[in-house]
């Protein structure tokens, strides 16, 4: 597949507008969880079947349409005719009789013009197809199958109650009855990797599917998988990682098979993992144009989410989760908004801080990417006024500036203002940054002011587009990928400032090393600044073991402040800031707080690096050397 083909454009081109799916529950179970088959079901699926979040058990099918329909009607000003859509548990599941008198029912409550139908490949009795033919000749009939993988091995380790030959043999029958099929399939199931989702590429693209509904493994609370992932022995996907494998197994399949989901969600009081930042939105936009475009698809620096993040992560404010696998609501779609180019404002839940300006909440890193006191004011106290950024353009000097971690652009935001303003002198900005979805996460941010919006949108847009903006006091290019790669080619003494703004230490600890603040020294000129936000213990000494000398910025929104490190106990000190307290150096010099993070090829993960520094402790408090020091006390 070189192109992306969406069931919902062909949807529009065939009937003129988009239809909306209405998710039905004709009421009937699984036969895999019956009769002691299968031991309960497949290792993956909740206990209501996937059912649609607004749909209470034995709800009557003319209800579900008015609710349905009524949902539509209000999110999406969708008129009929609508997509019927029986969807929970296995929709064929019924006597004949019993079928046909649901779907009968359903069918005649509102206009529906298209039919789809979500089933196991081993519950098509011959009564049944005969059936389906008879409906195929009213509406437009799709049956979705329950693939999930082609690997019989996996089939068995998941509890599916089938082999693939079944598959092959339903998908045929289906064919031969003028039906077509769209295979619903699940990657990053129990023991598979990038080889079976490629081998069930080839065998799904072999046979006669018009169709794909694919995601991600999603683990949901009472199900067996949720036990097999608290066990540590089901890894899950970030949405990076997710994307890759996407890539992978879409690039098998032929242009003329159609896609009628990439994602899907689960609500977030089910869901154990995986928590995502990006909504379903935002990932839809980010893979459609990676995967068009041809850009590799690099995950960030992050681990896979662990069952200890899950915990936490399911109780995380503010920002909207997703996990993006298992239950498939239609109703609850955010791709008609992605693929039509609306603005992206409601698929993101924005953070007013105390100045005004907005944040977004991260709930891999479990922090905001910004202070809450203020995102704008933070860029201003913590970085350019201690860095003295504004003195230097006064005296028409150019000022280079040297970012770690884009985030949300409100550094890179806050020196275009200041050249705006200044205009002498110039600035030039290089910001290093890992995670592409940051700058689609950024433009769905609300503006203090329109101005202020449409300044930022600029930026953003340019440097989503081509990777730089240029005006003619300022200048700004971002690299993409893992910072400690991008610094350590930096030229020698070519920074008059650099910002780290990473994620703090624990969570992100790759950023904080000796080892990584050492290259970025290197960067930096004899008279120039690094600024950070952080003053924890850890990066306090590996400040003080690189050589620099520590001053304190202004404290804000917290009673600490931030650190501002000159190259040399020689170099020229910030005006007006006062020396680092002693009382801290003494911490981090005399106890184990100050143990440095280690990473001296920089390239070692966050859990090699988190456990490196805890042995390190582990050793030195072996050797007497306190946990914590407090000055003026006797040993």
């Amino acid at each position: 597949m070189k192109h992306l083909s969406f069931f919902r454009d062909y949807l529009i081109r065939k009937y003129g507008s988009p239809l909306y799916r209405i998710p039905l529950d004709p009421g009937f179970s699984c036969p895999h969880r019956l009769n002691g088959r299968g031991e309960g079901g497949c290792v993956f699926c909740a206990a209501d079947g996937s059912r649609a979040r607004h749909l209470e058990a034995g709800l009557p099918l003319a209800e579900q349409v008015r609710r349905g329909v009524e949902y539509v009607r209000n999110r999406y000003r969708a008129q009929s005719p609508y997509i019927a859509y029986f969807q929970a548990f296995t929709a064929t599941n019924a006597e004949i009789s019993l079928l046909r008198s649901r779907y009968e029912e359903a069918l005649a409550a509102a206009d529906f013009r298209v039919l789809i139908v979500a089933t196991r490949p081993d519950c098509l009795p011959e009564e049944c197809l005969e059936y389906l033919r008879e409906l195929s000749s009213r509406y437009e009939l799709w049956v979705e199958l329950g693939v999930q993988t082609a690997s019989d091995e996996t089939l068995k380790r998941i509890r599916r109650g089938h082999d693939f030959q079944t598959v092959v043999s339903a998908v045929r029958r289906l064919e031969q009855s003028g039906i077509r099929t769209a295979a619903h399939l699940i990657l990053g199931l129990p023991g598979e990797s990038r080889a079976d989702h490629l081998e069930s590429a080839r065998k799904i693209a072999d046979l006669p599917f018009s169709a794909l509904k694919i995601h991600n493994l999603l683990v949901l609370k009472g199900t067996a998988l949720e036990k097999l992932y608290r066990s540590g022995k089901v890894p899950v996907m970030n949405e990076y990682e997710y994307a890759a494998e996407l890539e992978a197994f879409l690039r098998v399949m032929p242009d003329s098979m159609m896609l009628m989901r990439l994602s899907a969600e689960a609500a977030p009081d089910m869901l154990v993992a995986p928590r995502w930042w990006m909504r379903k939105g935002q990932f839809l936009e980010m893979f459609v144009r990676s995967f068009e475009s041809g850009e590799r698809i690099s995950p960030p620096a992050a681990e896979k989410t662990s069952m200890e993040e899950a915990d936490f992560l399911k109780n995380s404010p503010s920002f909207p989760l997703c996990g993006n696998a298992g239950t498939d609501e239609e109703m609850f779609d955010d791709e008609p908004e992605v693929l039509q180019g609306r603005p992206p404002s409601s698929r993101f839940a924005p953070v007013q801080t105390g100045d005004g300006s907005y944040t977004l909440y991260h709930p891999l890193y479990r922090q905001h990417f910004h202070s809450v006191a203020g995102a704008e004011g933070e860029s201003w106290r913590k970085y350019i006024e201690p860095c003295q950024i504004r003195e230097k353009l006064a005296c028409g000097k150019d000022v280079s500036v040297l970012e770690v971690g884009f985030g949300l652009g409100c550094n890179v935001l806050a020196l275009l203002e200041l050249s705006d303003s200044v205009r002498r002198g110039k600035v030039h900005v290089l910001s290093l940054e890992n995670d592409r979805g940051v700058l689609d996460a950024a433009l769905s941010l609300p503006g203090r002011s329109s101005a202020v919006k449409e300044k930022r949108t600029a930026l953003l847009s340019a440097l989503r587009e081509t990777g730089r903006y240029e005006k003619s006091f300022f200048s700004c290019e971002i690299l993409w990928g893992d910072a400690r790669d991008s610094a350590a080619s930096r030229p020698c003494s070519s920074f008059d400032a650099v910002f780290l703004d990473a994620f703090t230490p624990e969570s992100n600890p790759e950023l904080w090393t000796l080892d990584f603040i050492l290259s970025l020294k290197n960067c930096l000129k004899t008279d120039g600044f690094l600024a950070s936000y952080c003053s924890a213990y850890p990066f306090i000494g590996a400040l003080l073991e690189g050589g620099f000398h520590l001053y304190e910025s202004r404290p804000f929104g917290r009673r600490r402040g931030g650190i501002v490190a000159a190259p040399s106990s020689d170099s020229p000190p910030p005006t007006g800031l006062p020396a680092f307290p002693e009382k801290d150096l003494l911490i981090a010099t005399r106890s184990t707080a100050g143990v440095p993070y280690r990473d001296p090829e920089l390239k070692l993960p966050r859990k090699e690096i988190l456990e490196n520094r805890k042995e390190q402790v582990s050793i030195l408090r072996s050797r007497g050397v306190p946990k914590w020091y407090v000055p003026g006390k006797k040993k």
